[in-house]
């Protein structure tokens, strides 16, 4: 993985969208989620980065489903962000990459019916042709071929399981195991131990501490 592009201070990150931070600071940071909310707070500051680096426009949040309402701003920015001409284009383009990385670990938000015509407005606006914005349109309404990426997000609650309820490989295994078998053995307790030592390298490249948003310990 390159290097983490430097962040701008906060304020800047703040002012250059608005929404989308206030959108996060209603609902995170979530202590019975710790690991999703230091993921989400790190995908939050890379999309502002992506706002400071050039135009930018994320949907604002869906109010028939508010569950997802950060989560569908981030990834409609993130796959609208190549049709507006982004400069300065590698700076932009790692940024996006980092992005896009913090994003396979929360999860997906669909993109709601009805939200066409203010998307169109927006890339009308950018100066996009009628081409580019109905390829746009495609784009988003587009699902994922394969099977759905559900392995991360197991892994995030995993982690978090551990941290804040202190379960056993062997209870978690029962509880989050994937397999679809009806008893879990030693290799279901490997493959979540894998998952899970995945996740905290990752958290460890990208710098997202968790002390923030864990619970105070409690003294024995």
């Amino acid at each position: 993985m390159k290097n983490l592009a430097p962040l701008p201070p906060e304020r800047i990150l703040r002012r250059a969208q608005q929404e989308l931070w206030r959108c996060y600071d209603r609902r995170y940071p979530d202590p019975r989620r710790p690991v999703r909310s230091a993921l989400m707070l790190a995908a939050v500051r890379r999309a502002s980065h992506l706002a400071v680096l050039a135009p930018w426009y994320t949907h604002p949040p869906n109010p028939e489903d508010p569950s997802d309402d950060i989560l569908l701003m981030l990834q409609f920015g993130l796959r609208t962000t190549r049709y507006l001409g982004m400069k300065p284009r590698n700076k932009f383009e790692q940024v996006r990459g980092h992005l896009s990385d913090l994003l396979k670990w929360l999860g997906t938000a669909s993109f709601p019916r009805g939200a066409c015509m203010p998307v169109i407005r927006t890339l009308q606006r950018q100066g996009l042709s009628d081409a580019e914005i109905e390829e746009c349109l495609l784009a988003l309404a587009k699902r994922p071929s394969g099977r759905p990426a559900t392995t991360r997000p197991l892994a995030v609650r995993a982690l978090e399981r551990r941290l804040l309820d202190h379960l056993s490989w062997k209870d978690l295994t029962t509880e989050s195991c994937d397999c679809r078998g009806e008893k879990h053995d030693f290799k279901c307790r490997e493959r979540m131990r894998k998952r899970v030592r995945l996740l905290q390298r990752f958290l460890g490249k990208h710098h997202i501490v968790l002390d923030a948003v864990l619970p105070p310990r409690q003294g024995r």
